[in-house]
């Protein structure tokens, strides 16, 4: 009864670990778990329970092994495209865009059929389209929170000192067109030194909540005749993304 038992546990791991998408995407785990799963039914045949009941255990342990790995997959397949899809978004209208868009919607089907290996190949395919046409993906963040919003603040500041648009919607999916407007006025002024810009955040900005509130201010010196320092304060909206803990977006 005990091998019994301990066999329709390992089966029901097996089954788990394939609903994950371990066979799909051949995890190892799955391959070896496999074996040993096969080893306990022969031994079991021959009579040997007490091989038989310490493979069927180790097969289950080996099933859930690559039923973690394929989530993991999954997770780092999701990631991608989260992290892509700002970049097919701030592609301007042309070739690149079209291009980006058939390799951008791959990764969605893909990721639907638990083929993840495929799928964060296509992300990353349409994300080199974007880094071609000169948008810079966001940079990865670190797990704490104050030192992720730094790191979207410098991507912000380097999308800013970039003066260009498709960059800092990379970082600001909801820029509406009043505001694109409003830094395509401000950049016609001419920034004299990208290095010039420079951003303060308010400690409520390092909550570890899924959203925080926190305001900034961005000095630049301007280019002319009579060149001045321009100093706007904004007040910004941080959002953990769902899938992987990252600071993605910022909102006014």
């Amino acid at each position: 009864m005990a091998v019994s038992t301990r066999r329709d546990s390992a089966v029901a791991a097996r089954e788990r670990a394939i609903a994950a998408g371990a066979e799909k995407n051949i995890v190892p785990a799955l391959i070896l778990a496999q074996s040993m799963f096969e080893s306990s039914d022969r031994a079991l045949q021959r009579g040997d329970q007490s091989l038989a009941l310490r493979g069927y255990v180790e097969a289950a342990q080996a099933y859930g092994r690559a039923r973690d790995e394929a989530r993991a997959m999954d997770r780092e397949a999701q990631h991608m495209i989260e992290r892509v899809s700002p970049v097919v978004q701030a592609i301007p209208t042309g070739r690149a865009a079209s291009n980006a868009g058939v390799f951008s919607g791959a990764p969605e089907s893909l990721l639907h059929e638990q083929d993840f290996t495929l799928a964060k190949v296509a992300a990353q395919s349409a994300e080199q389209i974007g880094i071609d046409a000169g948008i810079a993906p966001p940079s990865a963040q670190p797990p704490a929170a104050r030192a992720a919003v730094d790191v979207l603040l410098s991507d912000l500041g380097r999308a800013l000192a970039s003066q260009r648009i498709s960059n800092i919607r990379v970082l600001y999916p909801g820029l509406t067109e009043s505001e694109r407007h409003g830094w395509e006025t401000f950049f016609a002024t001419g920034i004299r030194s990208p290095q010039s810009s420079r951003w303060r955040i308010s400690p409520s900005a390092a909550a570890p909540r899924t959203a925080t509130c926190g305001r900034c201010s961005n000095t630049c010196r301007l280019a002319g005749a009579h060149a001045r320092v321009d100093r706007r304060r904004f007040a910004m909206r941080f959002e953990r993304k769902e899938v992987d803990g990252g600071w993605r977006r910022l909102r006014n």
